[in-house]
């Protein structure tokens, strides 16, 4: 019997700290326990797709990193940000973090950019930005269970007909764009 909250409490001067997906972060830790379960794996589909996610990337200003640009305090406000993948060492497969909440965010052990920020977005954000090229998503890479969710697995998800009459405009669906 698990019980599940808004907030996740521990010890220490940061005492509860929001849980970004609290449902979603209790499903991926039990995954492999109870992923053969037709109704387990609805659930965490549907967690899934309607969470919201912390993603680091990094900022860059015209083609220069923040720093660059603070040090020529160029005005100019064009924006975007740059998201690296992970790579695995041992089958070399790429797949971009999200992060269900502040606290697996913050276990990130790569702090090597200044320029690095936390973005909250949506899964469908994150959806038509990483899986366009049948990227794979690693959830909570760092801890405290991370999870592989597999390109061929979001790839049915997102082209399946519930998600697609709720998340897609009917012009996209039309089209065939998600």
């Amino acid at each position: 019997f698990d019980v599940v909250s808004d907030f996740f409490s521990f010890s220490g001067k940061n005492s509860d700290i929001p849980v970004t997906n609290p449902l979603l972060r209790a499903y991926s830790q039990r995954f492999d326990e109870y992923s053969s379960s037709p109704s387990f794996t609805n659930r965490f589909a549907y967690a899934l797709s309607h969470g919201k996610y912390l993603v680091r990337a990094e900022v860059v200003y015209d083609g220069k990193t923040a720093f660059s640009r603070f040090m020529e305090r160029l005005t100019r406000t064009e924006t975007s940000f740059r998201f690296t993948p992970l790579i695995r060492q041992t089958t070399n497969e790429k797949g971009y973090a999200i992060y269900t909440d502040r606290q697996a965010f913050d276990l990130c052990t790569d702090k090597s950019s200044s320029d690095s920020v936390a973005i909250m977005m949506t899964f469908q954000d994150i959806a038509m930005i990483f899986l366009r090229e049948d990227n794979n998503l690693v959830l909570n890479p760092y801890g405290p269970k991370p999870l592989l969710i597999r390109s061929d697995y979001l790839n049915v998800l997102i082209n399946s007909a519930s998600y697609r009459s709720e998340f897609s405009p009917d012009e996209d669906i039309e089209k065939g764009v998600l």
